[in-house]
């Protein structure tokens, strides 16, 4: 027997999506700072079924900014951020309806919480400024902002389930293969037209935050 998987989607325009932010970073001299960081989205931490229909991820950052002293609390920073981005969209969850299990690139998957999901990677370039105010010595309120250019991207499908001894597969799909069709607005989704996809990781962000002076 065959079994078909389908879902339909009504997607409204959602202009921000939400992450945390941590990381550290190490003043090389006294305005020139690096650091690195680490954003996972709030949806990532859904379960597999509240996924549907959402963007979630994690981003790694590299980051270089120069401070600019206005006084002995407050600072300006310029900088820029390299970024690596594995992103994710959750389609539908569910299982085979004609038989035990679902057969999917040749992997029997006997589970009825099965994951149908994009993951969509890539790179990035962020130009940034910021602000910041030290309330003690120790402990400096932050806030930025900048625009996130994405490049390198690369996408496809990917089928989670468990198998019959209970271990979860991944199973890898392409746009293009035959038992597949994402169409998107009329438009059938190929490996040549993922920016028909309905989000996109890049564009305005803003930062709100604490650091924590451990400079002693």
């Amino acid at each position: 027997m065959v079994d078909t998987v389908s879902v339909n989607y009504d997607l409204g325009k959602r202009y921000f999506g939400n992450a945390f932010n941590i990381g550290i970073g190490y003043f090389l001299t006294d305005n020139i700072r690096t650091s690195i960081s680490l954003k996972p989205h709030l949806n990532s931490f859904l379960s597999n079924k509240s996924k549907n229909g959402e963007v979630y991820g994690i981003q790694f950052d590299l980051g270089l900014d120069y401070f600019y002293n206005i006084s002995k609390d407050l600072s300006f920073s310029f900088g820029t951020t390299a970024s690596r981005i594995i992103g994710g969209y959750g389609i539908t969850s569910g299982g085979a309806k004609n038989k035990e299990y679902l057969v999917v690139n040749g992997n029997e998957l006997y589970d009825n919480d099965i994951g149908f999901h994009i993951i969509d990677n890539s790179w990035a370039f962020s130009p940034k400024i910021g602000i910041h105010y030290a309330i003690t010595k120790n402990i400096i309120i932050t806030a930025n902002s900048g625009f996130q250019l994405t490049f390198g991207r690369t996408s496809r499908l990917n089928f989670a389930g468990l198998q019959k001894d209970g271990t979860v597969k991944w199973n890898r799909k392409e746009y293009n293969d035959a038992d597949v069709d994402l169409t998107i607005n009329n438009s059938k989704i190929n490996s040549d037209n993922i920016d028909k996809l309905p989000y996109k990781f890049s564009g305005l962000f803003f930062e709100l935050g604490t650091i924590i002076n451990l400079n002693k």
